[in-house]
């Protein structure tokens, strides 16, 4: 199967047939251990469907409970879950199968056709652009920008890689090549609907210096990291989810 892949990554002349032959595992399938091909995606894609959806990463376990995947479980629309080293080569040599363009499901500048939205009160807006703005200031120099996500349904943030950025599976095949080199920062996004956000929204409004917002901003972007397999201070997490759960044993310990 990696020779394949090789193959469609470097030989130019015979690419589109190779193409044909690879296999990759699929978000449709993610239970079992079958692969699918590209035609059989494309054959199965939805009609008003443009382009090949597709998330790297680490392990196929780890990227198939990505919470980038929630809103295309939700829309049933299928993506690609690659894994192998050289994955990213063959969709960045291949740009398209077929007449469908590749499209990375963490990429900023991901579309997608907006569901329907239940109509929420201005306060809520007012909440999460304040909330936007002060995650800006307190994650400076972790993110690159913060923003508003169209692309969650059950979590609360994901870190997406910026335009023109490098993807975390590429990053860590570049720095496994080179030790020095040095990665860009990805964006956060959050998800207004989610109780998380809209509490913290609702605490920063009113208080502004509360040191737990601070050390939950962090935890947003730590809670990202930790569902990726990664841990960037692992003393920073401890404490959080000590205070976290001092606070939530003491308000059991006073239940009736």
């Amino acid at each position: 199967g990696v020779i394949l892949k090789e193959g469609a990554a470097m030989d130019f002349e015979n690419k589109s047939r190779i193409a044909g032959l690879v296999r990759f595992p699929s978000s449709l399938e993610a239970e079992d251990k079958s692969l699918t091909s590209l035609q059989d995606y494309v054959d199965r894609m939805q009609t008003d469907q443009k382009e090949i959806y597709y998330l790297t990463g680490e392990t196929r376990e780890t990227i198939a409970q990505s919470p980038l995947l929630e809103t295309f479980r939700s829309r049933n629309l299928e993506v690609l879950l690659m894994s192998d080293p050289v994955d990213e080569w063959v969709v960045n040599s291949l740009l398209d199968f077929d007449g469908k363009k590749f499209q990375a499901v963490d990429a900023e500048d991901l579309e997608l056709k907006e569901d329907v939205k239940l109509e929420g009160v201005e306060a809520d807006k007012e909440r999460t652009v304040d909330l936007i703005s002060f995650l800006k200031n307190e994650l400076a120099g972790r993110v690159g920008d913060v923003k508003e996500s169209q692309r969650l349904t059950d979590s609360p943030c994901v870190l997406v890689t910026p335009k023109g950025g490098v993807s975390q599976h590429m990053e860590r095949l570049m720095k496994m090549a080179d030790r020095d080199f040095e990665g860009g920062q990805r964006q956060l996004e959050i998800n207004p609907k989610h109780d998380i956000i809209r509490n913290m929204g609702a605490v920063l409004k009113r208080h502004r210096d509360s040191e737990q917002l601070t050390d939950w901003a962090h935890f947003l972007v730590d809670f990202v990291l930790l569902g990726e397999g990664k841990v960037d201070d692992p003393q920073r997490i401890g404490r959080t989810l000590q205070s976290i759960m001092g606070a939530a044993t003491a308000h059991a310990a006073e239940e009736d």
